[in-house]
């Protein structure tokens, strides 16, 4: 079994509250932006690449705020190559006030900016739904 670290980015805008969502090309699922870590990364280096690699915007790393909420998580038999697999989650939030809008990329076509509660009911995964919950509590 292989430890699996990584991002998950909470973009938002304000008045009124929306969450970006994109849905991901391979799964499907739809979900905030994020992923694994690699070898020579931290979290945070992790949240700006893979938030570039699935909404196509380039944004430094010190723009993106730990929550300090992390998700621990056990990957089931839907990711077959790493079902079993455990790994960890820290949870970054993104003014993206200033932001332009996604542009599709190979990880992720669509995107949506959702208002809080329809945001959280449209997440694949309702344990990440929440930590994304108490995650904007914070605004």
């Amino acid at each position: 079994m292989k430890r699996w670290d990584g991002a998950i980015v909470v973009a938002y805008k304000t008045n009124p509250l929306r969450i970006l969502l994109i849905k991901n090309t391979k799964s499907g699922n739809i979900t905030c932006p994020g992923g694994a870590t690699e070898p020579h990364e931290q979290n945070v280096d992790a949240a700006a690449r893979e938030f570039y690699e699935e909404t196509g915007l380039s944004v430094r790393p010190e723009s993106f705020m730990s929550s300090g909420i992390f998700h621990e998580f056990t990957y089931g038999s839907s990711k077959v190559e790493r079902a079993g697999d455990t790994g960890k989650n820290e949870l970054f939030l993104l003014d993206a006030n200033n932001l332009q809008d996604p542009k599709k990329t190979k990880d992720a076509k669509t995107f949506y900016w959702y208002e809080l509660d329809e945001a959280l009911a449209k997440m694949t995964f309702t344990d990440v739904a929440a930590l994304v919950q108490r995650a904007v509590a914070h605004l």
